[in-house]
């Protein structure tokens, strides 16, 4: 999966999700009521949207004024700058040095601009940023909202306040840092959890936050099947929000309730929250890497002489004689499947297989043990089935061409081969092996890949030989 290419590549499915995606915000009641309201919440949210639509397209410098416009509105927005810069360097595919610092000045000096512009309006005084953001920082607002920032500093010690107060406002910091580390293979998820946990977790949220950034996880939807407990924490938070509205009135007007009325409401909300991020992550996070948990983290990949008997005997066989990949019974299953195995093979081999099992550098003398036979076999039925160089090219796909071109595998794209595929595969093992990888993965993975190519483009020609046919029958009725 290059740059931001959806992993369902059918209209029909990009349509109703784009659909959904704007349904989810224009009616949500949330984002109604904050209009109804007046909320100044929606211009921060106007400024984090555009920032990441910048980034997701490659315009720094507007994504770049936006996150600067964001941060000045609330300083928590702080910590999107990273997942901004990661979607930047993905899209821009320029090195991450490079892309950071760049960014970083741009960002720097569009806050620079708006501080100046509001010390300017102040008549040149700056005791204004310590009570915009320090009141913030210092959690001096402790008026009742649905966060849990304000019922746990009004309880505390107020020898433990200083404590609290790093914690709470270093929390996101702590746990984007080592994310973005992690996932920089993955800046659309790493943006969506850290806006979704950062309208969860600064000192004062609303309503307004959730009909935010549901709409925005729904960018994620082909990858939240595995997703736990999600009827329940959708059923919750609706709860939670049916029962604001009494719980405030039974502590403020009634007088019958008190802090811990709310308050529960409150926690109810906010764990069905972390219930729905948390899922999020993991869901995107196993779809990617769970494949390769079953390869074995202790032993390396094959180099020479540690082949068994068995597999080299099984390298030498014919490619034709081995049983072609099952298909389900369902295809509207198993297009759904081929759709996200390769889009799963996309991102693996466009980062050098960044997300599989870690090895020990291999040399590239090591690779010649490979067994290399289920990949041969794919790459030969592929090509069979095309039938010509040109069909075989529509079957392989521009995103897999445009790799082979800039590796230089091919010179004639109207003499396409299945040597020329296996010759691309063949520098990119190597590739991967100086990164770091596994092979064997890569290998195993591009030999899926090749198969869903392969039932991809039989049911592409099966629907254009169906849409002639309908054709011809309407043409024959109408003479």
């Amino acid at each position: 999966m290059d740059g931001f290419s959806h992993p369902c590549n059918s209209m029909l499915w990009c349509h109703r999700l784009m659909l959904w995606r704007t349904g989810s915000y224009l009616m949500n009641p949330a984002v109604i009521g904050s209009c109804i309201g007046n909320s100044t919440l929606l211009v921060g949210n106007c400024a984090i949207m555009l920032a990441g639509l910048g980034a997701m397209n490659g315009w720094i410098v507007l994504s770049m004024m936006a996150m600067a416009t964001s941060v000045y509105l609330s300083c928590h927005s702080l910590v999107l700058l990273i997942p901004a810069i990661l979607l930047l360097r993905t899209k821009l595919n320029q090195h991450t040095a490079w892309i950071f610092l760049k960014a970083l000045v741009l960002f720097l000096v569009f806050l620079t601009v708006l501080l100046l512009a509001s010390a300017k309006m102040m008549g040149g005084r700056w005791d204004w940023i310590d009570r915009v953001y320090g009141s913030i920082i210092r959690m001096e607002d402790l008026r009742p909202n649905t966060g849990l920032h304000w019922y746990l500093f009004q309880s505390m010690f107020q020898e433990f306040r200083s404590l609290f107060l790093i914690l709470c406002n270093f929390h996101l910091v702590w746990v984007t840092v080592p994310c973005s580390a992690r996932y920089m293979e993955h800046p659309v998820m790493l943006w969506c959890c850290t806006l979704a946990a950062q309208a969860c977790f600064k000192p004062t949220t609303s309503l307004a936050d959730l009909g935010f950034y549901l709409p925005c996880l729904l960018m994620l939807a082909p990858y939240l099947e595995e997703i736990k407990l999600r009827v329940t924490a959708m059923s919750a938070l609706l709860v939670a929000c049916l029962s604001f509205p009494p719980s405030w009135s039974l502590w403020i007007h009634s007088g019958v309730g008190n802090a811990n009325t709310f308050f529960t409401t409150t926690i109810v909300y906010n764990v069905a929250q972390i219930i729905i991020i948390t899922g999020t992550a993991r869901s995107y996070v196993k779809f990617f890497m769970d494949p390769l948990v079953e390869a074995p983290a202790n032993k390396q990949d094959p180099c020479p002489g540690e082949q068994d008997e068995n597999l080299r005997a099984s390298t030498d066989k014919p490619a034709l004689e081995q049983p072609p990949p099952p298909v389900l019974s369902d295809p509207i299953k198993q297009v759904q499947q081929d759709q996200l195995a390769l889009a799963r093979f996309h991102r693996i081999d466009a980062s050098l297989g960044i997300s599989l099992v870690r090895r020990k550098k291999v040399e590239p003398e090591g690779l010649k043990g490979l067994d290399q036979s289920e990949l041969i076999q794919a790459v030969t039925r592929l090509e069979q089935v095309a039938g010509t160089p040109e069909l075989l090219r529509k079957a392989i796909g521009d995103q897999l061409m445009q790799r082979m071109r800039n590796t230089e595998t091919i010179c004639d794209q109207a003499q396409l081969s299945s040597t020329q595929v296996l010759n691309y595969f063949e520098k990119r093992r190597i590739q991967v092996a100086k990164a770091g990888s596994s092979v064997t993965e890569y290998n195993k993975q591009a030999a899926e890949f090749i198969g869903c190519l392969e039932r991809s483009f039989v049911q592409t020609q099966q629907a254009k030989v169906e849409r002639l046919e309908l054709n011809e029958r309407a043409k024959k009725k109408s003479d």
